[in-house]
């Protein structure tokens, strides 16, 4: 028996599985990604207000994060 068999990995290594996770989740992203994209397209101006609402709530909490340290 040879050093190259007890490398080869067995039927039940988890790299493989580990492989086709990997791409998967990669796949999924991606597709969520261009999902995410295509609603925001569709929404059109419910999206500017969306972005504006987020806009707002981050700047009061950077003013309240400012507020609170002595400076």
């Amino acid at each position: 028996k040879s050093h190259t068999d007890d490398w080869a990995p067995g039927p039940f290594s988890s790299k493989p599985q580990r492989s086709q996770l990997q791409i998967f989740s990669s796949v999924l992203q991606t597709s969520l990604l261009f999902l995410l994209m295509e609603f925001l397209v569709e929404s059109g101006s419910q999206t500017h207000l969306f972005w504006s609402r987020i806009s707002k709530v981050l700047s009061r909490a950077s003013e309240a994060l400012e507020s609170g340290n002595p400076s």
